[in-house]
Protein backbone atom coordinates (compact mmCIF):
# COMPACT_ATOMS: atom_id res chain seq x y z
CA UNK A 1 0.00 0.00 0.00
CA UNK A 2 1.49 3.48 -0.55
CA UNK A 3 0.58 6.82 1.57
CA UNK A 4 -2.63 7.18 -0.20
CA UNK A 5 -4.04 4.15 1.25
CA UNK A 6 -4.81 2.42 -2.45
CA UNK A 7 -2.57 -0.40 -3.71
CA UNK A 8 -0.36 0.97 -6.34
CA UNK A 9 -0.87 -0.36 -9.89
CA UNK A 10 3.05 -1.27 -10.88
CA UNK A 11 5.58 -2.43 -7.69
CA UNK A 12 9.33 -2.64 -8.79
CA UNK A 13 11.13 -4.69 -6.01
CA UNK A 14 14.97 -4.84 -5.55
CA UNK A 15 15.22 -7.67 -3.60
CA UNK A 16 17.90 -7.91 -0.42
CA UNK A 17 20.62 -10.03 -2.52
CA UNK A 18 20.34 -7.63 -5.17
CA UNK A 19 22.81 -4.86 -6.67
CA UNK A 20 20.95 -2.30 -9.79
CA UNK A 21 24.02 -0.33 -11.57
CA UNK A 22 22.38 2.50 -12.79
CA UNK A 23 19.47 4.84 -12.11
CA UNK A 24 16.06 3.10 -11.75
CA UNK A 25 12.71 5.26 -12.90
CA UNK A 26 9.21 4.60 -12.47
CA UNK A 27 5.68 5.72 -12.62
CA UNK A 28 3.12 7.53 -11.30
CA UNK A 29 1.09 5.33 -10.07
CA UNK A 30 3.88 2.71 -9.18
CA UNK A 31 6.11 2.14 -6.03
CA UNK A 32 10.47 1.40 -6.40
CA UNK A 33 10.68 -0.54 -2.84
CA UNK A 34 14.40 -1.12 -2.53
CA UNK A 35 15.23 -3.85 -0.34
CA UNK A 36 18.97 -4.33 -1.98
CA UNK A 37 21.34 -2.15 -3.40
CA UNK A 38 21.14 0.96 -5.63
CA UNK A 39 24.23 2.69 -7.50
CA UNK A 40 22.86 5.29 -9.46
CA UNK A 41 19.44 6.75 -7.48
CA UNK A 42 15.74 6.58 -8.31
CA UNK A 43 13.64 8.50 -9.99
CA UNK A 44 9.66 8.73 -10.33
CA UNK A 45 7.00 10.16 -10.45
CA UNK A 46 5.09 8.09 -8.26
CA UNK A 47 6.59 6.57 -4.65
CA UNK A 48 10.38 5.24 -3.50
CA UNK A 49 10.50 2.98 -0.85
CA UNK A 50 14.31 2.50 0.91
CA UNK A 51 13.87 -0.62 3.55
CA UNK A 52 15.92 -1.76 6.07
CA UNK A 53 18.22 -3.45 4.41
CA UNK A 54 18.18 -0.96 1.45
CA UNK A 55 20.82 1.16 0.31
CA UNK A 56 21.12 3.96 -2.44
CA UNK A 57 23.86 5.35 -3.40
CA UNK A 58 22.65 8.51 -5.30
CA UNK A 59 19.83 10.81 -5.30
CA UNK A 60 16.23 9.82 -4.81
CA UNK A 61 13.74 12.09 -6.71
CA UNK A 62 10.12 10.87 -6.48
CA UNK A 63 6.72 12.27 -5.07
CA UNK A 64 6.65 10.33 -2.01
CA UNK A 65 9.65 8.75 -0.31
CA UNK A 66 10.07 6.29 2.55
CA UNK A 67 13.49 5.40 3.78
CA UNK A 68 14.60 3.07 6.69
CA UNK A 69 17.66 2.20 5.09
CA UNK A 70 20.61 3.81 3.86
CA UNK A 71 20.91 6.60 1.18
CA UNK A 72 23.61 8.10 0.26
CA UNK A 73 22.87 11.32 -1.89
CA UNK A 74 20.04 13.93 -1.99
CA UNK A 75 16.27 13.16 -1.55
CA UNK A 76 13.39 15.40 -3.39
CA UNK A 77 9.93 14.28 -2.54
CA UNK A 78 7.58 16.20 -4.30
CA UNK A 79 4.96 15.57 -1.39
CA UNK A 80 6.22 13.73 1.64
CA UNK A 81 9.63 12.26 3.17
CA UNK A 82 9.14 9.86 5.82
CA UNK A 83 12.50 8.73 7.56
CA UNK A 84 11.86 5.67 9.77
CA UNK A 85 13.95 5.10 12.93
CA UNK A 86 16.51 2.81 11.38
CA UNK A 87 17.09 5.54 8.12
CA UNK A 88 20.13 6.84 7.59
CA UNK A 89 20.84 9.60 5.06
CA UNK A 90 23.86 11.19 4.14
CA UNK A 91 24.30 14.23 1.55
CA UNK A 92 23.91 17.66 0.48
CA UNK A 93 20.19 18.06 1.60
CA UNK A 94 16.62 17.04 1.55
CA UNK A 95 14.30 18.95 0.24
CA UNK A 96 10.23 18.02 0.64
CA UNK A 97 6.61 19.83 1.43
CA UNK A 98 6.06 17.86 4.19
CA UNK A 99 8.36 15.76 6.52
CA UNK A 100 8.39 13.23 9.38
CA UNK A 101 11.05 11.95 11.14
CA UNK A 102 10.98 8.86 13.68
CA UNK A 103 12.97 8.96 17.04
CA UNK A 104 16.15 7.16 16.12
CA UNK A 105 16.77 8.60 11.93
CA UNK A 106 19.68 10.24 10.82
CA UNK A 107 20.21 12.75 8.32
CA UNK A 108 23.45 14.50 7.64
CA UNK A 109 22.73 17.38 5.50
CA UNK A 110 20.49 20.69 4.76
CA UNK A 111 16.78 20.30 4.94
CA UNK A 112 14.07 22.33 2.78
CA UNK A 113 10.65 22.32 3.42
CA UNK A 114 8.76 23.81 0.49
CA UNK A 115 5.51 26.10 0.99
CA UNK A 116 2.02 25.16 -1.44
CA UNK A 117 2.74 27.96 -4.44
CA UNK A 118 0.47 30.39 -3.60
CA UNK A 119 -2.96 30.71 -5.19
CA UNK A 120 -3.34 33.40 -8.33
CA UNK A 121 -5.23 36.55 -7.02
CA UNK A 122 -7.39 38.25 -9.38
CA UNK A 123 -5.54 40.92 -11.08
CA UNK A 124 -8.07 44.37 -9.43
CA UNK A 125 -6.96 42.72 -5.83
CA UNK A 126 -2.99 43.07 -6.61
CA UNK A 127 -1.67 46.09 -4.76
CA UNK A 128 1.73 48.06 -5.96
CA UNK A 129 4.37 46.73 -3.06
CA UNK A 130 5.61 48.80 -0.42
CA UNK A 131 8.35 51.14 -0.58
CA UNK A 132 11.53 49.54 0.88
CA UNK A 133 12.58 50.99 4.30
CA UNK A 134 15.03 54.37 4.51
CA UNK A 135 17.59 52.11 6.34
CA UNK A 136 17.90 48.51 7.01
CA UNK A 137 17.31 47.14 10.63
CA UNK A 138 20.88 46.91 12.68
CA UNK A 139 21.93 42.87 12.85
CA UNK A 140 20.54 41.00 15.39
CA UNK A 141 23.09 39.98 18.04
CA UNK A 142 23.92 36.25 17.22
CA UNK A 143 22.00 33.83 19.94
CA UNK A 144 25.01 32.54 22.64
CA UNK A 145 26.09 29.15 22.31
CA UNK A 146 24.13 26.63 23.49
CA UNK A 147 24.98 24.16 26.53
CA UNK A 148 25.53 20.67 25.65
CA UNK A 149 22.90 18.31 26.47
CA UNK A 150 22.99 14.98 27.93
CA UNK A 151 22.09 12.14 25.51
CA UNK A 152 18.50 11.18 26.26
CA UNK A 153 17.55 14.97 26.59
CA UNK A 154 14.00 15.70 25.03
CA UNK A 155 15.06 19.61 25.15
CA UNK A 156 16.88 21.54 21.54
CA UNK A 157 20.09 22.51 21.27
CA UNK A 158 20.90 25.43 19.07
CA UNK A 159 23.67 24.38 16.94
CA UNK A 160 24.58 27.35 14.32
CA UNK A 161 21.42 28.66 14.01
CA UNK A 162 19.55 25.13 13.97
CA UNK A 163 17.25 23.21 16.59
CA UNK A 164 18.50 19.74 17.32
CA UNK A 165 17.08 17.05 19.35
CA UNK A 166 19.96 14.44 21.29
CA UNK A 167 17.91 10.67 21.85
Amino acid sequence: MNWRGRRPRSETVIARETRVQGQVTGSKDGVIRVEGRVVGGIVTDGAAEVGPTGEVAGDIRALEVVIAGTVYGNVVAGRKLHLRPTARVFGDFIRTRELRVDQGALFQGKCEIEDEPEPARPAEAVRAPEPAPAAPPAPAAPPPPAEPLPVGSSEPARVGGGLFYTY
